[in-house]
């Protein structure tokens, strides 16, 4: 079954590409720009009128569960390469669930992008 892990359609790559290029470019804006960024961030949304604002440090740490993320899926996918799926339609089943993951890995980046754009205040 490793096969499958080679099998990828356009639609596939592009989304592989297009998530590890907000990666690298969230990564490169974030280090660019450090030294401009306010000194205490907004944490969130605010809920309530009272919120404690967040030393800007707290954006090596979102990057860091950014990064984790992208990898942490995308080790699946390397992964569920090796399962022995004992269904007739194995092919099929693999590749929509690896679609599912690198959709998913594409919108946690998207996620990271505006959560950052918020606290940094963009909005």
């Amino acid at each position: 079954m490793s096969f499958f892990l080679f099998k990828k359609n356009f639609f596939d790559t592009t989304i592989e590409i297009l998530s590890l290029l907000i990666l690298i470019g969230l990564w490169m804006f974030v280090i660019y720009n450090f030294g401009n960024f306010p000194e205490m961030l907004p944490p969130g949304m605010e809920v309530t009128k009272y919120t404690t604002p967040a030393h800007k440090n707290i954006l090596w740490f979102l990057m860091g569960i950014a990064t984790f993320s992208y990898l942490l899926i995308t080790g699946l996918d390397i992964g569920f390469s090796k399962m022995n799926l004992e269904t007739p339609e194995k092919e099929k089943q693999f590749q929509l669930g690896m679609r599912i993951a690198r959709v998913t890995k594409l919108l946690l980046q998207i996620m990271f992008v505006g959560l950052i754009a918020y606290m940094i205040g963009a909005f």
